[in-house]
């Protein structure tokens, strides 16, 4: 997508190169020669012109040199200000030369309609500035012109979406259109009192009051649009596209204002609508739709463009930092599920490979102890059997917490209450939710479930435990309490680590355990 074009080519290159050699003092010195010689020019011809006076005479130079002046020393677009400073020029031509007595208006229509950027935007304002040729032309009547001074003034109003109300370009469009509108209907009615010196000087009068603002108007709107940049970059400023889009739309007063993230295909745009792209390095990053001339202004498209910048960035950091967060999630849940069979496998292997042989031999010898009569050998054997119990016993609270089958398809309620009848406490178990879950979920429940049973049993003192197993279609749940001292360490490993079980699988824990009351631990899983 290419980007579209905005330079205005009416400006002649020769008066952006007057208005640069500001830049370079020693530069100042021919225009500031030509300038001098077309005013002293003006100012001898006005003064043999019949009816001319010194005062009328003076302010017709002054009038032109307020206009050279105010476009080399006002802020802002080079573009703006060269047509203004040519407005100066032509006025002081138009006092050598009558035949092009006129070319000023087409050149302050042109200035004013294209305010303050230099280029005129909208199919209204370029219609305005091709009426600016026959009025420079002399082609059109006085009240002509003085209508079309108005449509100026009227279309700064309506069609601008800048920041700050275009209060320069309407005003000084409407004084334009007032006067000239005025002194023609004056010289209609009253042909005799008409004055046309009087109208002249109070055509000046305007002229001049045009020129002399303008380097004021030229600060305010560049102070407005730093304000707009502090606001679009300032620290309250919304940092996703959505919210700047809202931001840009509101601080340039333009509605339909759309920001596109570039995917690398075009967006369908309004046909009326004027693009932005911005780009960071050489690669196009996004693209703003919109209607505002406040963009034209470099300083206002850096801060836009920055502003979108960051809030791009940050969008990818936020995007590769939450696929990162769902990796590592995946990552641990994976982790914690192989944790899990490994501790289960290593459970089953232990009940059949050692427990049960060991509850056997200890049958045996419980057999050939009933046979022996008591003597040194049926005393060895009691020991054996004693010790080969509690080696069993051992084993089986070793592996107590896992689950002695494999869960899933709603065996959830029967492992815990068996796991309630091993702890040795009065436990109640309530399974309110008979519905089937996944291997993983339940399992990861009675992990939550066992920790809890332990530190209800072996910590808190408590008397009676309840667990309930509860849910509905879219969360299975699992509760446990009892009426313990209460106090429970939030910080501490135990929670700590049944907490991380559940965040692992996209669940919730919550404990409530106010000293000398009891504990209850709830968790929760989506099924």
């Amino acid at each position: 997508m290419t980007r579209p074009k905005r330079r205005l080519t009416l400006l002649h290159p020769a008066l952006e190169y007057v208005i640069e050699l500001q830049r370079h003092p020693v530069g100042y010195i021919l225009p500031a020669a030509l300038v001098a010689s077309l005013a002293v020019l003006a100012a001898r011809v006005g003064s043999q012109a019949s009816g001319s006076t010194p005062w009328l005479t003076a302010v017709d130079v002054a009038v032109g040199l307020a206009f050279i002046v105010a476009g080399a020393v006002a802020p802002g677009a080079v573009r703006e200000r060269g047509l203004i400073a040519s407005v100066g020029v032509l006025w002081l031509i138009g006092s050598l030369m009558p035949e092009v007595r006129l070319a000023h208006q087409g050149a302050l229509a042109i200035a004013l309609t294209a305010f303050p950027s230099g280029r005129p935007s909208g199919r209204v304002r370029w219609l305005l500035v091709g009426l600016a040729v026959p009025v420079a032309l002399g082609l059109i009547t006085q009240p002509g012109v003085a209508a079309f001074f108005a449509a100026i003034g009227v279309a700064a109003l309506v069609g601008s979406r800048a920041p700050v109300a275009p209060r320069y370009a309407a005003g000084s469009a409407i004084g334009v259109a007032l006067v000239l509108g005025g002194s023609w209907w004056v010289s209609r009615i009253d042909s005799i009192a008409f004055d046309p010196s009087l109208a002249l000087l109070g055509y000046q009068i305007t002229l001049l009051i045009v020129g002399v603002t303008f380097p004021i108007a030229a600060r305010a709107v560049i102070a407005s649009r730093t304000a707009l940049a502090d606001q679009i970059l300032g620290e309250g400023a919304p940092a996703g596209l959505e919210g700047l889009e809202t931001l840009l739309a509101d601080a340039l007063r333009d509605p339909g204002l759309r920001l596109y993230r570039w995917q690398g295909a075009e967006p369908g745009f309004a046909s009326d609508s004027r693009r932005l792209e911005v780009a960071d390095g050489k690669s196009t990053i996004a693209v703003i739709e919109h209607h505002s001339t406040a963009l034209d202004d470099p300083t206002t498209a850096e801060a836009v463009a920055s502003a979108v910048i960051m809030a791009a960035r940050r969008l990818e950091l936020e995007e590769n930092l939450s696929a990162q967060l769902i990796e590592l999630e995946a990552a641990r849940t994976r982790v914690v599920a192989a944790a899990d069979r490994q501790r289960e496998a290593t459970a089953r292997k232990l009940r059949e490979e050692v427990v049960i042989p060991l509850r056997s031999a200890t049958s045996e010898l419980e057999d050939v102890l009933r046979q022996l009569e008591e003597g040194e050998a049926a005393e060895a054997i009691e020991v054996a059997v004693r010790e080969l119990d509690a080696a069993a016993d051992e084993v089986v609270g070793l592996v107590s917490g896992v689950p002695p089958i494999r869960l899933g398809d709603g065996r959830l309620g029967d492992a815990i209450k068996a796991m309630a009848e091993r702890s040795g406490a009065l436990v109640e178990v309530t399974v309110e939710f008979t519905d089937s879950a996944d291997v993983d979920t339940e399992t990861t429940l009675y992990y939550i479930c066992s920790e809890a049973l332990t530190n209800a049993v072996k910590h808190s003192a408590a008397r009676r435990i309840g667990i309930v197993i509860g849910g509905d279609k879219d969360r299975i749940t699992l509760s446990v309490s009892d009426d313990g001292r209460g106090g429970a360490d939030m910080s501490g490993s135990g929670l700590q680590g049944m907490a991380d079980r559940l965040a692992s699988r996209g669940g919730r824990l919550r404990v409530d355990s106010p000293s000398g009351v009891g504990t209850t631990v709830a968790a929760s899983l989506p099924r």
